[in-house]
């Protein structure tokens, strides 16, 4: 019986042995080349008079990661009078830009109208940027009669 007893007492004594470990975790490959692409204001109104073409809006666009990014505007729901200039470029990292929202408004008689802008942010190899690569603004414009 003793014999059993210390067996007994050494599976205890090894069910409770701690063993020490480092994990290492490594970043995914894409981890380190984010690139977030941020776009401020994502909604624009413009009003005015019939025949009257409205100051353009600034829209800031930036580059919050560490590899330069590229950028195109496609018009999702397009509204001929309504624009984003330029259409596309390039932000290097850490940096911004503007682009203009421009209405020409001239032809337009009075009433509501709405665009859509997808903005899309792609590396240097034409593959979308991890992160944030897309943006929608929304553009709205309201036409008074004179």
């Amino acid at each position: 019986m003793k014999t059993r007893y210390r067996i007994l007492s050494l599976i205890a004594v090894l069910a409770l042995l701690v063993v020490a470990a480092t994990i290492t975790v490594l970043p995914h490959a894409d981890a380190a080349r984010v690139t977030v692409f941020h776009v401020t204001p994502k909604n624009l109104t413009f009003n005015t008079v019939q025949g009257v073409n409205p100051p353009v809006q600034k829209i800031t666009l930036s580059n919050s990661g560490k590899h330069t990014i590229y950028w195109r505007t496609m018009s999702a729901v397009s509204m001929q009078p309504v624009a984003i200039v330029p259409s596309g470029g390039k932000i290097a990292p850490g940096k911004s830009m503007t682009a203009m929202a421009v209405v020409n408004a001239r032809r337009l008689v009075p009433g509501p109208y709405t665009a859509s802008f997808l903005l899309n942010s792609f590396d240097s190899n034409n593959n979308p940027t991890p992160g944030h690569s897309s943006v929608v603004i929304e553009v709205k414009v309201v036409v008074t009669a004179p």
